[in-house]
């Protein structure tokens, strides 16, 4: 009988060990200056979960100004240098003006949150983690240095989803010795707007940047469709090592995947077609109008606007003299061959319409 006593006021302490760690405080509709967090509690506030989504769609269709992506009647917690304990969650909260929110401890989720940067002037990270197990789902990020810095201490185990990155100088930044992939393929991220969408640091041939099935938007907000268009948005800073043919020109391709939806999505606008003057497969708006190699013929109607002898949808920096191609020497007579042929379809087309 004493010993059925004992395991069963084991239990009971357990019972309320483990509710003790389950804490969950709802937080009011109002500004929190200087907020202080505790392990193992969730803090939900008061932002409407379709808030996100209506974020997504207003900001992209242009029915949502950026000054507007802060709603003050609901919970807003303002401050910097945040840093948060093991195991604390938030949910449904607005965070502004972080300088950076800091080191995260293992296990910290952030659900239908809003983080947006106050002060220009100040170089921030959205979330900064060195941690494993980050999870972050249905999140908005705008305006930061960094909207997602993953150090190069961080482990695996992230879960990044659904979320949205605008405006950033980097959206996400892997620091070295870490990849990410398998953490972002299929995620339904959206990227918006920002200079560089994803700067992977150490991604190799054995250790490749796969993000799949995210949407992808250039710094005019066009709906990026195509591979090519986004691998100009990843940053590698590292040696690349070739998973192919070491005979093989180098590519972006060759560490990272990409690829956008495959399906309409919700958020993507209507866009007028395409022009590509040049017929290269990349398009006028992305070539652009500069000339680096001063040959007087503008990028758009190029087909080797840096004129290193390797076409620019096959070269790695097109329009960069300081980057010579690296393709094989005994290739250039062939790319010669289909850098011609692909200058005289459009004049071949056009004695045919005769």
């Amino acid at each position: 009988m004493k010993t059925i006593k004992k395991i069963g006021l084991r239990l009971l302490l357990s019972l309320l060990s483990s509710y003790a760690q389950q804490q969950i405080v709802h937080l009011k509709p109002e500004t929190y200056e200087g907020f202080v967090t505790q392990e193992n509690t969730t803090y939900v506030g008061t932002l409407p979960t379709e808030r996100i989504d209506e974020l997504k769609k207003g900001l992209i269709s242009g029915d949502i100004k950026e000054e507007q992506i802060l709603d003050t009647n609901h919970t807003l917690i303002r401050g910097n240098n945040f840093g948060w304990n093991y195991e604390t969650k938030f949910e449904n909260t607005q965070f502004e003006a972080l300088d950076s929110l800091g080191y995260f401890d293992d296990g910290n989720d952030f659900k239908n949150c809003v983080f947006c940067r106050r002060n220009p002037d100040i170089t921030v990270h959205g979330i900064e983690t060195n941690a494993s197990t980050l999870n972050i789902e249905n999140c908005f990020f705008y305006g930061f240095d960094t909207g997602l810095m993953i150090n190069d201490s961080a482990y695996g185990g992230h879960n990044f989803q659904n979320n949205m990155f605008m405006k950033h100088d980097k959206a996400i930044w892997t620091q070295q010795g870490l990849n990410i992939g398998d953490e972002i393929v299929n995620g339904n991220n959206i990227f918006y707007k920002n200079n560089v969408n994803v700067k992977a640091d150490s991604i190799t041939s054995t250790h490749p940047l796969k993000m799949e099935g995210n949407l992808w938007l250039n710094v005019d907000g066009r709906p990026m469709r195509e591979e090519y268009e986004i691998l100009r948005t990843i940053g590698v800073y590292n040696t690349m090592v070739l998973k192919t043919d070491p005979t093989k020109a180098v590519s972006m391709s060759d560490f990272v995947d990409v690829v956008p939806f495959q399906t309409s999505s919700p958020y993507l606008p209507e866009q007028d077609p395409i022009s590509d003057q040049d017929g290269d497969g990349l398009s006028d708006e992305y070539e652009g109008t500069g000339d680096p190699d001063e040959d007087g013929i503008p990028n758009y109607l190029d087909l080797d606007s840096d004129n290193d002898g390797a076409p620019d949808y096959l070269d790695p920096y097109p329009y960069d003299i300081s980057y010579p191609d690296k393709l094989p020497a005994t290739s250039y007579g062939g790319l010669a061959l289909l850098t011609t042929s692909l200058a005289l379809l459009p004049i071949i087309k056009r004695k045919r319409r005769k």
